[in-house]
């Protein structure tokens, strides 16, 4: 018997998608789930994914404050790569993102200036609400 699983598929150019994310009971806590989401992040860039995503229900707390650990943040908006559940999406659900580091150097430079353009963004944003 096995101690986790976890499916990845590259779902749309850059984009990964992270599912069924399964720990069996007597190994929780243990660093299991964080190991399998490093595996899973690590093939996902092999595959030129820059972001990866998963639905995680929020009322599913050790789950949450997990991805919250592993830099996924919950999505404003979904993507149009979610998948759909008899086709509308999974309600119960937040969708959480995580851009993923890159390892060709140029991709990491970019993926760095985008993230500060992002921060600023943001701020700017909330102070125009003001």
């Amino acid at each position: 018997m096995g101690t986790g699983l976890l499916c990845v598929a590259a779902v749309s150019p850059g984009y990964a998608y992270i599912s069924n994310v399964a720990v069996s009971t007597a190994y929780r806590r243990s660093g299991v789930a964080v190991q399998l989401m490093a595996e899973a992040e690590a093939l996902a860039v092999e595959w030129g994914c820059r972001t990866a995503g998963l639905h995680c229900n929020p009322n599913n707390t050790a789950a949450m404050q997990l991805y919250k650990r592993l830099k996924y943040k919950k999505a404003a908006v979904e993507a149009p790569w979610m998948p759909y559940i008899q086709g509308r999406a999974p309600d119960r659900c937040y969708l959480l993102v995580k851009r993923l580091p890159q390892s060709d150097p140029q991709h990491q430079q970019q993926d760095d200036v985008e993230q500060k353009h992002e921060q600023q963004v943001v701020p700017a944003a909330a102070a125009a609400r003001l």
